[in-house]
């Protein structure tokens, strides 16, 4: 600022300019603060595999003095000094008048306005944005007019600029060509799309058309380029391209359409045979399938169908003839040929890998319904006030139509597993085909049906046998349609065992599928159920990709619904004064009502006995009636219908009216508790699963319906016993006076139906928890123990046909494999698959025992060991087998502690080759280095190409110097072996690891934090904050010197620090600070250690800033570790 001025001179425009930007620096300081720097990108949680953008760096408060004045401190609040420029004049020492503030203001203010950059919202931004688009259309589309159809400026060719442009290349550099040039450039490229200039425009020009230099057209011989080494079939010799083949015909489809060309004869130069693209195994090797393999006419590139096959599996309903149109068009637009469609019969390639054979499951109908084609052979579809198409049962065909639907079959995890066309509709001899032939066999212990509670009746009195293998459960979401008494019986939550499956994983596939309809009803059968086929298996596959994170995200998800439905349970049995042990009884007493109503919906009329017969033919020729006997005369039709209405009046007998009596108020009893359970489940449903008003009027009507009837039943029990009143409220509310049970505990029906529920849900969720850790172990299981040894058996077994040559042919072997020939190359792809499929089965490995590393805990040690050794060949010690048997077979769970140090010692057995000698370089009196040669850093250690482990590796080292697996070097010698093995062992843990997480891990390095998520299977670290530190600052605390001191003075400590992406150690024990470093230095040096005395800190510090080539200046993470 201007100097302080004792008169009353005034201050010039500049001097007031300079105060009011520096009053304006303070205000925006003091409003507007700067954002903190983030600490954390994101992190990555090892369950899901997913990102996470919630950081752990908690801010402090600032009093408002630092808030006007930051400065950096230890928590990294300040930032990363992107202006080191304090102002530490004050504003008030000036003595700065009222007159020079209002100036300053004015001024400040004036500046401001010019300045200030208007707000905008979305609506500002999208106008201006339509805005801009509307502007520049003109333009662009002048731009892509002239570009496309403008003829050119200049008639010369651009090759040989001597004659005149006839033809436009749309894909060379030099597009504008003469005749001669176009024949020559485009003798070997017959996919470039061209124009030719007739009348001042241009015209498509196809493929096989040309002009001469006399301006004459021409036909152009063009055949296939041979973009790609042919081998010989015969011999496996190097093939030379031939000349085109005259008289020949070759049709190549690809993404472009359709192109007209001629075969290309190859001459082998082993056997001196001559071989075309006629051929199915050459015109395969230049990247093309063929349409026939005994007359090659079209060849469709292999680009396409995998084009193809991605975009049908993204857009399902997209259809194949569309496709083919389109690129038919295009063919035309270009000028070309633009057929491309052909068809044919054939069988369905997967067979019945997934659709269920028509001739099986007719066959199968036909059996169970003895030839029945038209007639109904159902028991009823009703359930409830709902009418189930799905329980028809009805096998009528529909007219003009072949199949009517598929029906999918899926486990609890969303798989597709099987699927049967039916060509009757939804019947149960389907489910019945499926039950036979793939649920018993398979060992699957509930069948899950939509109308399981008329299914099962019906399949106990086809095959009883069947019904006895399995258990049946209704659907979670369906049951909410059925009758109340229905969910009680048949209900998936009332079911032992059953777990929290809700029956309704198959309408996630049907979702899918459903997709598939306005294609699959256009195509013939056998591609119909192709392309179904292929659509289960892609379903499928992303099903099983996602398997580990979808268990441990339901794990985790049952585990909190269990634990708040517990404290709800509890909650509401202490309102009402009972324990949970009274679930049960009450449960047998629901279950007792349910089944007493469904029987009598179920059952004929009652046959009517003589006594009552003869008390009705008395009151049928009395008259008048007394109230009383109207009552019985009605509830008598309607209990035994037309043989009430048999008996005829005109004789009087003796009143026997006591059995009728007593019948008439038992159904007017069982009708009662009917609509309160009809009436409590309804009003239950409109407030839970009712989305629209329309819904909800309907079951308002329902409800008025059955409390109309309710109202009946009560008066005309009433009437008929009057010693025994029932009131309608009691009746609502489930307090039933005939019940001596409700009369004792005086709890509703309603509330124990609504407990238990609660109560079998809570059961259900326990079973969930336990089944879940059962199927996580099975999931490993499955790739440790069967996938991976029958793979690697296969793989050893073509390994040693290579060997041997592979000259003896092969064919089918007990295991199913096959190959066409016993040729190398056969043999090599081959195994290239079966490496790739080792490959899936460690990324499934690792994925789940990353995903189920905080729920199984020990139960992973096994897996966990076998991930990092599956490569090394761990030899037992000889010494083992003279040990005396001790007689305990029981061998206790490893901690994560004592596998990793297993691991480490394996691993360190890695490097076989001789031990090199690293002597230490004294760089100073205090400071030692010792350069490890360049085989050995984490980018080249075991024949390794890079590596972006290094915040890993440094998680490693510290482990295994805090535990003592590596200990600190001697600095007047050389590194001994140990220390070098166990350092390449920490390189060789820290690479798997990470290569074990790398399909789920950003492409970048690692912060600390991520790097100890991935890793916490196998090392416990708590990861502190990150404290942003350089070599020199004014401000103490902010240097890597201060911060290493202050830990050393609270003893050892491991310290990670991450500069210029790059991760490594600092390691202190005693009075010795160790620095190491694993990337590579330079060509000539690999991992570098560097040590020093705790009196020489700052000079360790200044010799790791000059060998990483960190400038004083330069900033970087320093992060303190501490191991469980």
């Amino acid at each position: 600022m201007a100097p302080k001025s004792r008169g009353k001179r005034k201050k010039s425009v500049e001097e007031l300019l300079k105060e009011g930007r520096d009053l304006l620096d303070r205000q925006e300081v003091k409003s507007k603060r700067k954002r903190k720097p983030v600490r954390f990108l994101f992190s990555t949680d090892p369950a899901t595999g997913l990102r996470n953008n919630k950081g752990t760096y908690k801010g402090q408060k600032k009093s408002k003095e630092k808030r006007l004045n930051p400065e950096f401190d230890v928590s990294g609040e300040g930032g990363y000094y992107e202006n080191e420029v304090h102002h530490e004049d004050n504003i008030a020492e000036e003595g700065v008048t009222r007159l020079d503030l209002k100036a300053i203001k004015d001024i400040v203010e004036e500046w401001c306005s010019k300045n200030k950059k208007p707000k905008q919202c979305w609506t500002d931004r999208q106008e201006q944005l339509h805005e801009s688009w509307a502007e520049a259309r003109p333009s662009l589309f002048a731009a892509a007019l002239s570009a496309r159809f403008s003829p050119p400026e200049s008639d010369i060719c651009q090759v040989c600029t001597v004659n005149k442009v006839s033809i436009r290349c749309l894909m060379c550099k030099e597009g504008l060509l003469c005749g001669p040039c176009d024949q020559e450039r485009h003798a070997d490229a017959p996919f470039h799309d061209r124009d030719i200039l007739i009348d001042g425009h241009y015209e498509a020009l196809p493929n096989y058309v040309s002009k001469s230099a006399l301006g004459e057209w021409i036909d152009v011989i063009q055949a296939l380029p041979p973009n790609s080494p042919i081998h010989c079939p015969g011999c496996r010799g190097i093939c030379d391209p031939s000349a085109p083949l005259p008289g020949t015909h070759l049709i190549v489809v690809n993404l472009n359409g359709r192109y007209d060309l001629l075969h290309r004869s190859f001459k082998c130069n082993g056997c001196n045979e001559l071989f075309s693209t006629s051929h199915p195994l050459v015109l395969i090797q230049l990247g093309y399938w063929p349409g026939s393999v005994t007359s090659v006419t079209y060849g469709f590139d292999q680009r396409l169908l995998s084009y193809w096959d991605i975009l049908q599996k993204q857009i399902p309903g997209i259809s194949e003839h569309a496709f083919l149109k389109s690129l038919e068009l295009h063919s035309q637009l270009y000028g070309r040929s633009s057929s491309t469609s052909a068809s044919r019969k054939k069988e369905c390639y997967y067979g019945e890998a997934f659709i269920a054979s028509n001739n099986k499951v007719d066959e199968h109908i036909k059996n169970i319904y003895h030839g029945a084609k038209h007639k109904d052979i159902g028991g009823g579809s009703m359930c409830g006030e709902s009418n189930w198409r799905a329980a028809g049962n009805n096998l009528k065909k529909k007219k003009n139509l072949s199949e009517t639907g598929l029906e999918i079959a899926a486990c609890r995890h969303g798989l597709a597993q099987n699927a049967i066309n039916m060509m009757y509709g939804e019947i149960y001899g389907y489910a019945h085909y499926l039950q036979l032939n793939h649920f018993i066999p398979k060992g699957v212990k509930f069948l899950w049906y939509d109308v399981v509670c008329l299914y099962w009746p019906w399949l106990r009195r086809n095959e009883n046998e069947a019904s006895k293998k399995m258990k049946p459960a209704l659907s979670v979401m369906h049951a909410k349609a059925h009758a109340w008494h229905c969910q009680a019986i048949w209900g998936g939550r009332w079911q032992t065992g059953a777990a929290a499956t809700t029956g309704e994983e198959t309408e996630q596939v049907n979702s899918h599928f459903s997709r598939l309809g306005s294609t699959t009803k256009h195509m013939l059968p056998e591609g119909r159920e192709e392309l179904l086929t292929e659509h289960a298996l892609e379903w499928n596959r992303r099903k099983i990709v996602g398997m580990p994170s979808y268990l441990a995200r339901k794990y985790k998800r049952v585990e909190k619904q269990l634990t708040t439905l517990n404290a709800e349970i509890d909650k509401e049995f202490i309102e009402i004064n009972f324990g949970r042990d009274c679930a049960k009884e009450w449960k047998e007493e629901i279950l007792r009502v349910a089944k007493v109503e469904q029987c009598s919906l179920q059952s004929r009329k009652s046959k009517i006995t003589d006594a009552e017969r003869r008390y009705l033919v008395q009151i049928m020729g009395k008259e008048p009636k007394t109230d009383y006997e109207k009552a019985l005369l009605s509830l008598s039709k309607e209990i035994y219908g037309d043989k009430a209405k048999d008996c005829s009046g005109g004789v009087t007998l003796s009143a026997e009216k006591g059995m009728l009596e007593e019948n008439a108020v038992l159904y007017l009893r069982k009708q009662m508790e009917q609509m309160h359970f009809s009436i409590a489940q309804a009003v239950y449903n409109m407030g839970k699963l009712t989305d629209t008003s329309k819904q909800r009027k309907k079951l308002r009507t329902k409800v008025t319906s059955w409390k109309q009837t309710l109202k009946t039943a009560v008066d005309r029990h009433n009437a008929i016993n009057p010693s025994s009143i029932v009131k309608e409220d009691d009746v609502e509310e489930g307090l039933f006076a005939w019940s001596q049970t409700e009369c004792q505990d005086c709890v509703s029906l309603r509330t124990k139906r609504r407990l238990v529920n609660k109560v079998m849900e809570a059961e259900r969720f326990g079973e969930e928890l336990v089944l879940l850790k059962r199927e996580m172990v099975s999931f490993l299981k499955f790739y440790k123990d069967v996938k991976l040894p029958s793979l690697r058996e296969e793989q050893t077994r073509l390994q040693d046909l290579m060997n041997a040559g592979g000259e003896s042919s092969l064919s089918h072997d007990d295991k199913g494999c096959r190959y066409l020939s016993a040729a190398t190359h056969t043999i090599s792809a081959k195994l290239a698959l079966v490496m790739n499929g080792i490959a899936f089965a460690m990324r499934q490995l690792t994925a789940g025992t990353g995903a189920f590393a905080q729920i199984l805990s020990t139960d992973l040690e096994e897996f966990r060991q076998f991930l990092l050794m599956s490569e090394v060949d761990v030899r037992e010690d000889e010494d083992d087998e003279d040990q005396p048997d001790d007689g305990d077979d029981t061998v206790e769970p490893e901690s994560s502690a004592c596998s990793t140090r297993v691991v480490l010692e394996a691993l360190s057995s890695l490097h076989n080759g001789p031990t090199p000698s690293v002597s230490p370089d004294a760089l100073t009196a205090s400071v030692w280095r010792w350069s490890l040669p360049p085989t050995l850093s984490q980018g080249t250690f075991n024949g390794r190409n890079g590596s972006n482990a290094c915040s890993v590796i440094a998680l490693c080292l510290g482990y295994a110097l805090q535990e003592g697996l590596l200990l600190p070097p001697d600095v007047n010698k050389s590194l001994s072996e140990t220390f070098l093995r166990r350092l390449c062992g920490c390189i060789e843990l820290g690479n798997r690891i990470y290569d074990l997480f790398r399909q789920s891990l950003p492409s970048r390095f690692l912060s600390i934090q991520e790097a100890a998520n991935i890793a916490v299977s196998w090392i416990s670290s708590d990861v502190g904050q990150p404290l942003p530190v350089r070599l020199a600052d004014l401000h103490e605390p902010s240097t890597v010197t201060y911060q290493l001191k202050r830990a050393f003075s609270r003893g050892g400590f491991n310290a990670c620090l991450i500069a210029d992406e790059k991760s490594s150690l600092f390691h202190a024990c005693d009075d010795l600070v160790i620095h190491i470093d694993t990337h590579s230095h330079g060509p000539n040096k690999g991992a570098v250690v560097t040590a020093a005395h705790a009196s020489a800190i700052p000079e360790l510090c200044s010799t790791v800033w000059q060998e990483e080539g960190f400038s004083p200046n330069s900033f970087g993470n320093l992060v303190f570790v501490e191991f469980a």
